[in-house]
């Protein structure tokens, strides 16, 4: 089973040289085996996450692997801690390829009021966090859609439509305010060595 591993960082005062910084280990991550990531900034920002890293593991244990490597826990945390004030962490399966752009939204999803949309994956829930020895970094989101596009222009059409609101509106419940959270950035650009 594929792993989509999709950390939101809040990184409000990153210059280009702490964000060279963090994308030079994200070029070690790329020689692990079993991993595909990458890193970027986003074109919109909801919720003041402002950069999403993004590792689609092939196995639970390659993203264990990659999770207590040193190019993890020393590199990248030496690296991102001096701008870190806010971080979400989603691990979903991942059923089919991203796009060139993506619009990652995380959902929390009460599902005594309300069904997920048709597509969004649930949090691969503790006992993929006890496999993989993480603790829980969801704050109360639940669920994740991802909806590709060809370009920039498609997805900045789908943000505004009513189809978007349609599907993510209904399920957009999070206990602190925050109704979803999305991505929107260049993956075609985020995965390039």
């Amino acid at each position: 089973m594929k792993i989509q591993h999709t950390v939101f960082l809040k990184l409000p005062e990153v210059d280009d040289a702490g964000e060279e910084g963090m994308a030079a280990v994200v070029r070690k991550f790329r020689g692990m085996t079993g991993l595909e990531c990458g890193f970027d900034r986003f074109f919109t920002v909801y919720g003041g996450y402002s950069h999403c890293l993004l590792v689609v593991a092939e196995s639970a244990e390659a993203l264990r692997n990659y999770l207590h490597s040193d190019f993890h826990l020393k590199d990248w945390m030496a690296a991102v801690k001096p701008y870190l004030r806010g971080i979400l962490v989603f691990d979903s399966e991942m059923k089919e390829d991203l796009g060139p752009v993506v619009s990652i939204s995380l959902l929390a999803v009460d599902p005594s009021e309300t069904r997920p949309p048709q597509g969004a994956l649930p949090h691969l829930g503790s006992v993929f966090l006890k496999e993989v020895k993480w603790p829980d970094k969801t704050n109360g989101f639940t669920h994740c859609l991802n909806v590709s596009f060809q370009d920039r222009r498609d997805l900045l059409s789908y943000l505004i439509s009513d189809d978007r609101s349609e599907i993510v509106d209904p399920v957009a419940h999070h206990p602190e305010g925050t109704c979803l959270v999305t991505c929107n950035t260049d993956f075609g650009q985020l995965f390039k060595a």
